[in-house]
């Protein structure tokens, strides 16, 4: 039985010898472990946050040359139909009137031309007064002024 208790007592001592060094082991890979992650993590998160950032500059780069492709493509169709509207002869005499018994809405009339059009021509848009339009009550009181003058006149 001694000997039974002697053998215990040396396998007890060896197997917490062998526990010791692999705990010993264990906090040696653990430190190892804790010393990569210190040298890696900073140059993991400088790189995704470099990563990100450069995307976020991409996406504004992009962001910016699509409206500045956009502002080029509206200024240069601008351009034309300022263009168009300038060359038109009959510009300078289109005129903004109103017909009450035809609709709310004004059309256009060129004094030069006889021509009326529902749609707002170009030269109108860019080469009128808009302070010329002939409403219908302004309408009706310039043609009596108009006419009070003229049997003034005689």
């Amino acid at each position: 039985l001694k000997e039974y208790y002697e053998h215990e007592k040396d396998l007890y001592k060896f197997k917490t010898n062998e526990l010791d060094r692999k705990i010993s082991e264990l906090r040696t890979i653990e430190s190892q472990i804790r010393q990569g992650k210190r040298e890696i993590i900073p140059l993991t998160t400088g790189k995704v946050m470099n990563v990100k950032h450069e995307r976020a500059l991409q996406l504004r780069t992009q962001v910016r040359d699509r409206m500045n492709a956009a502002i080029k493509i509206q200024s240069l169709w601008r351009g034309s139909l300022v263009r168009i509207g300038y060359k038109d002869k009959a510009r300078d005499y289109w005129i903004e009137c109103y017909d009450e018994d035809q609709s709310e809405y004004p059309f256009y009339f060129n004094t030069w031309t006889n021509e009326t059009n529902w749609n707002m021509p170009l030269a109108f848009r860019y080469f009128s007064n808009p302070n010329l339009g002939i409403k219908p009550k302004k309408a009706l009181e310039f043609q009596s002024i108009a006419t009070e003058d003229s049997l003034e006149s005689l």
